[in-house]
Parts: structure tokens; C-alpha cells; sequence
């Protein structure tokens, strides 16, 4: 062909573009399609996100006053509360069903001795509106023997079968045989699968509130909170590769990867430390139901640049913006954990702490997975492209849950 005669070259380039987005978009289609064939075979396990309920006692001078609180949602799993099926369990939905499931809370909550357990007197079920959502609450009393023992036996066994992750956290909030009143909402036991029954000292000081007890919470927050980890996985698949022309491709060396992952961690850092200080202050607040239909838009938009590397160059301002409704989700976990000003400040940077501790192990766990294996030819396809696009259907269905305030259907 003549120099001058170079009109069909660009024919060739605009086809070969035009195969490779449609190889993407092929990609992405197969990959949600073998989704929802394994979500179909799936059984589901429906569990609160917190995944926690609560015993919560008063201590008298011959009886305790208690109740046993877990969200509507969470009960609906044990006990079908729906029953008009429209994926919400009202007030109304849930006092039709109350004496079914006030019996199923006192087939799995007990107070006793070593040697027996008590008689509990149960009172008229009812709910109560927290920030994290709709809670039913299980009132009851327990007339302790003359004289008083020390040593109080709790079992609480509500979701262990259904869910291993589900825990039972013991508050007391008043004792008068130590005159301590319990302000700072401080936990006492933390009931598990696999310490279902604990024993609680009634003559032991209510466990102080310090950074450490916070510093827990914010680890466990972000290991439970799958939202925000599969916000911070679907940026570290693409932290191990650079945009060129458009495309991916492989960080040559492990510099520019561990500057791309640096930046990652540390813009979405700040950003979600920042509203979570915000909030927790009450300079700010958001509606929790907007707040967390965000988060879910925020994962499905980070799952869609992994499809469309040209939109990278605005990653980081992407990730910071994100970022912050992430920390505004965070303060409503921590905003149910305290209520007490003074305890605020041990409160915010502790559960900062811990939530940063909780992102770092998760960091260090999978980029250097990623890393060794992103020159793989199955990476970009199958990894990056099918790790997106499952991630990106499954938050699809979170932001429908969220918006339209439906029960879970997949149970996470």
C-alpha cells in the first residue's frame, strides 16, 4: 500500500477496540451469569449485619430486671415475622407473632446457678427505635434466693446454629450491690458458639471503658461489616495494575503497586476518620437508610472501574468521596456503643484504631496474594474482571435492599 493511502488503519483500530469491549463486556455478562447460577444453588444464612444481640440487666437487691434485645430483622430469621411478605417486619407484623417469639428467646436465653437455672418471669414484648434500626425487646425478672448469690450463669444460644458469627453481649446497666450505674454502656460478657454459657461476678465492678475495649469493637466492626471489605477489596484488584492506553496491565516491580496500595489505604483513612469524627461529635449526622444505600452505590461503582481502566485518573478523589459516607456508617456502630460525652473521646480513637488495624490485616492478607499473581493471563479476565462483577451484582442487590428498606435475600 502507497505511504499516502493510510485510511484503512484506522477501520483496523476501531475494530480492534471495539473486540476488546466487547470481550469486556462478554466478560463481565458470563461472570454475573455464573453469579446468580451459584447464588441459586447457594442456601442462604440470614443474619443481622452487626451480628449481635443483647442481654441487658439491672440488679437489685433481691431480683434482677432484664430484657433480651435483637433487631426485627435478625428475629425474622428465626421466626417469620413477614408475614405480608413485602420484605419489611413492621411493629404490627411483629406483635401478631410476639408470644411465638417470645418463646423462641426463652428457649435460648437462661439465668442461673452452677446447679440450676431460674425462673424468669416474662413480661409483654415490645419494640424500641435505636440508630442502627427497629429492635424487639424480650422484658422479664428474675427473684434471686436469700442470700444473694455472687455469681450469676448466663446461656444465650439465639442464631448460633443459623449463624457462627452471631454473639450475645451482656450489659448491665445498674447494679445496687456495688452502686455503680453503668453510663458508658461497657460490656460485661460477650456470649459466643463457643462459650455459650459464661458466669458474671455481681459483686464485680462494671469493666471500665477504655481504648482497648473500643479498640476491639472497630476490629471486629470491619471484619463483620462485609460492605466496607468489599469496598477495600475491589480497590486492591486493581492496585496491582497501571493504566496504559486505556488498558491494564501489570505493575512491572513491587514499588509503584505498594505507592498505588499506600495511597488506596491512606485516602480512604482519612476520609472515613474524618466523617467518623464528624458524626460521632453531632457536628453531622445522615439518615442511616441514605448513609448505607451510598456504601452499596460505592461498591458497585468501584466494581465498574475495574471494567473501564480510563476512568482511573480519577480514582483517588473517587475513594475519598466514598470515603467519607463509609465513616458516617461507621459512627452509627459507634454511636450505639456509647452514649456518654465524657467517654467519647476514648471511644472515637479506639474504634478508629481498631477499624484501621481490622483494614490493614486485610490489606496484608490480599495484596500480596494479588501481587504474585497479576502477570497471570487469567488475571485480568477472571480474577479482576469476575472477582468485579460478583462483587458489583451483589452490592446491586444491597443498594435495591437499602433504598426500598427489604429484608436481605441473601443473607448478608
Amino acid at each position: 500500500m502507497p505511504n499516502g493511502m493510510d485510511g484503512p488503519v484506522p477501520v483496523c483500530v476501531n475494530e480492534g477496540k471495539r473486540m476488546r469491549i466487547l470481550s469486556r463486556w462478554g466478560t463481565a455478562l458470563l461472570s454475573m451469569a455464573l453469579f446468580v447460577g451459584f447464588a441459586g444453588l447457594a442456601t442462604p444464612v440470614a443474619a443481622h449485619q452487626l451480628g449481635e444481640g443483647y442481654i441487658i440487666l439491672q440488679v437489685q437487691a433481691d431480683k434482677i430486671v432484664g430484657h433480651v434485645e435483637l433487631t426485627l430483622s435478625t428475629l425474622n430469621t428465626v421466626v417469620p415475622l413477614d408475614s405480608d411478605q413485602d420484605g419489611k417486619v413492621s411493629d404490627a407484623e411483629f406483635l401478631e407473632k410476639a408470644t411465638t417469639a417470645k418463646e423462641y428467646i426463652f428457649e435460648h436465653v437462661a439465668l442461673g446457678t452452677n446447679t440450676d437455672w431460674y425462673r424468669l418471669e416474662q413480661g409483654e414484648a415490645t419494640v424500641a427505635s435505636y440508630p442502627l434500626g427497629k429492635y424487639a425487646l424480650f422484658p422479664f425478672t428474675v427473684a434471686l434466693p436469700d442470700p444473694m448469690p455472687q455469681f450469676l450463669r448466663l446461656k444465650y444460644t439465639i442464631l448460633f446454629e443459623e449463624d457462627p458469627q452471631h454473639r450475645g453481649l451482656v450489659m448491665v446497666e445498674r447494679n445496687s450491690l456495688t452502686g455503680e450505674e453503668n453510663t458508658t454502656e461497657a460490656i460485661s460478657l460477650v456470649l459466643t458458639p463457643e462459650e455459650p454459657i459464661q458466669t458474671l461476678d455481681l459483686l464485680a465492678p462494671i469493666p471500665a471503658t477504655s481504648i482497648l475495649a473500643f479498640v476491639k469493637h472497630g476490629v471486629w466492626h470491619i471484619w463483620i461489616g462485609i460492605d466496607h471489605i468489599l469496598f477495600l477489596v475491589t480497590l486492591l484488584l486493581q492496585s496491582v495494575l497501571l493504566r496504559r492506553e486505556n488498558e491494564w496491565e501489570a505493575s512491572e516491580s513491587f514499588r509503584p503497586a505498594f505507592i498505588n496500595v499506600a495511597k488506596i489505604v491512606t485516602l480512604f483513612t482519612v476520609a472515613h476518620s474524618l466523617t467518623l469524627s464528624i458524626a460521632a461529635l453531632d457536628i453531622i449526622t445522615l439518615p442511616s437508610r441514605f448513609v448505607e444505600s451510598v456504601i452499596a452505590a460505592s461498591i458497585v461503582a468501584a466494581a465498574a472501574l475495574n471494567f473501564f481502566p480510563r476512568y482511573s485518573r480519577y480514582l483517588y478523589a473517587f475513594i475519598f468521596v466514598f470515603g467519607l459516607f463509609h465513616g458516617f456508617g461507621f459512627a452509627s456502630v459507634l454511636g450505639h456503643l456509647t452514649t456518654q460525652t465524657g467517654a467519647l473521646v476514648a471511644a472515637l480513637v479506639g474504634f478508629n484504631v481498631g477499624v484501621e488495624l481490622g483494614q490493614l490485616a486485610i490489606v496484608c492478607v490480599c495484596f500480596p496474594l494479588l501481587y504474585m499473581i497479576r502477570k497471570q493471563l487469567f488475571y485480568r479476565r477472571w480474577v479482576l474482571h469476575l472477582g468485579s462483577a460478583v462483587i458489583g451484582l451483589i452490592a446491586v442487590v444491597w443498594l435495591i435492599e437499602r433504598s426500598f428498606d427489604l429484608e436481605s435475600i441473601m443473607g448478608f
